[in-house]
């Protein structure tokens, strides 16, 4: 082979294997959360539309962090998600970015066009221990009755209501569904005891829908 063609050949492929540098992209990030309240020590869901100038979302290419909340791509959900808890009751607003790096684009700036702020507020077991410590028994009680108990018992009473009438038209089954999807989405409106106590129906409901699976299975 000619020594001309050969270190044509050569150059051709050198050019070829040089990884393609793409310019500089501005990302403009729109924040929100889940809870906008939440009690101390418990956590909330950050999520965030991120894009690019021409619109488009760099997906799984694209991490950042903003005010120490750490944001990766979620393909199921099909959006940016962090996972961030306070230990001691304080208002937060997330607007600052503190990394921001894009495995496409080199030299990529970022702005946040939306902020999102949460509240960390004293949890209600603290407060109501801490009635009860300076002798205020009536308050502690009314904390519990009317923050917590009221949302269990009448959240309770709802699905008690569409349980007997689910059971009555479609039988154990469909029960079982509205139970889990009941209790789930209560969870995710609410936090503190009354958080605990809709994951705890969640999963009772889990349980007793597989137990009737199998109790039907060994009568057939």
């Amino acid at each position: 082979m000619d020594k001309k063609v050969l270190l044509f050949t050569l150059g051709v492929l050198m050019l070829v294997s040089v990884p393609t540098v793409l310019a500089a992209e501005n990302y403009t990030i729109f924040l929100d959360s889940i809870y906008s309240e939440t009690e101390a020590g418990l956590s909330t869901l950050l999520y965030a539309d991120c894009t690019r100038d021409s619109g488009d979302n760099d997906g799984d290419n694209v991490t950042f962090t903003i005010d120490g909340c750490a944001f990766t791509w979620n393909s199921i959900s099909e959006q940016y998600e962090g996972v961030t808890s306070e230990a001691t009751p304080q208002t937060i607003t997330f607007n600052t970015i503190d990394v921001f790096a894009s495995t496409e684009f080199v030299g990529e700036t970022s702005s946040i066009n939306q902020t999102v702020a949460v509240t960390w507020t004293t949890g209600t077991l603290e407060l109501w221990q801490s009635e009860l410590a300076n002798g205020n028994w009536v308050g502690g009680l009314f904390d519990i009755m009317f923050v917590e108990i009221t949302q269990i018992g009448g959240w309770s009473l709802m699905m008690a209501i569409f349980s007997i009438g689910v059971y009555n038209y479609s039988g154990p089954y469909a029960v079982f569904a509205i139970w889990m999807l009941g209790w789930f989405g209560f969870s995710t409106q609410v936090h503190g005891i009354a958080l605990i106590f809709g994951v705890f129906m969640t999963n009772l409901g889990w349980g007793l829908a597989l137990a009737k699976v199998l109790i039907d299975s060994r009568k057939s």
